[in-house]
């Protein structure tokens, strides 16, 4: 397995051997989805969790909470808000962009989720959920403990030289259990997109240009006004398709890694 840009080697395996590709690395069983129908009849049509009566249920609640566009609209003014404290704070702070950019996003999820305010600054919720899904980054990359390597020191006490994973895994699985929520990949797709715009200056020009000719500048542009930014809306997903925050191949999970 390379361990610099691994999704690009599983990309050249799924040309070869087609949408599933199964590895093992020294005893770690790696399966890995190469194609999106490949991905929708595992995810979606299986699903990783056994189909049962909690399962339905969950599956229903979900529907009926975010499952159409209606229902995702009850969340548009909680978005909106967000958006508008973000800019005020970028505005008052440059300098803690990346701190502005976690703190809405993660104020987004307590809100949807949990109807919570978080506080302006240094909420101790949103700092437990980034501090969590830091957590989620390294251990999610392959062979991050030597224990990936060699299970069997699984069975080595915490004390034994070389057991640096079992000493932090009661605080992680502690800090995990605590977090319901998680801002690590809209945070990063936000961040890559200001980095973007800084790298093609010529295509955020021609985005403000769209807003300035459709809009205005008496006001913010809304969820309401997407269908008459068409450059900007195509210029969003082009991101996410040019740098996707987590690139497929990087997760691992046990038994068996699904990318």
């Amino acid at each position: 397995m390379p361990t610099k840009h691994p999704w690009k080697t599983i990309a050249d395996w799924g040309e070869l051997y087609g949408g599933i590709v199964y590895v093992n690395v020294l005893g770690q069983p790696l399966v890995f989805l190469n194609s999106p129908n490949t991905a929708y009849d595992m995810l979606d049509k299986k699903s990783l969790k056994r189909f049962s009566e909690e399962f339905r249920a969950m599956r229903r609640l979900f529907h009926l909470y975010m499952g159409t566009r209606s229902s995702i609209e009850q969340f548009v003014p909680i978005e909106e808000y967000e958006i508008k404290s973000f800019l005020k704070r970028v505005l008052n702070n440059p300098n803690d962009f990346g701190g502005a950019i976690r703190r809405s996003i993660g104020a987004i999820i307590l809100k949807v989720t949990y109807s919570y305010e978080p506080k302006e600054y240094d909420d101790p919720l949103v700092e437990l959920i980034d501090r969590a899904m830091k957590q989620v980054s390294i251990l999610t990359t392959p062979n991050t403990f030597l224990v990936d390597v060699l299970p069997i020191l699984k069975h080595i006490p915490a004390w034994f030289p070389g057991a640096r994973f079992k000493r932090i895994a009661s605080e992680w699985a502690k800090c995990a259990s605590d977090t319901q929520g998680g801002t690590d990949t809209p945070a990063s797709s936000v961040t890559t997109f200001f980095l973007t715009m800084m790298l093609y200056p010529e295509a955020q020009t021609k985005a403000q240009a769209e807003i300035d000719a459709m809009i205005g500048n008496d006001r913010l542009p809304s969820l309401a006004d997407r269908d008459q930014l068409p450059y900007v809306d195509a210029l969003v997903k082009e991101v996410f398709r040019w740098h996707p925050v987590g690139p497929f191949g990087k997760l691992s999970f046990r038994p068996a890694t699904v990318c």
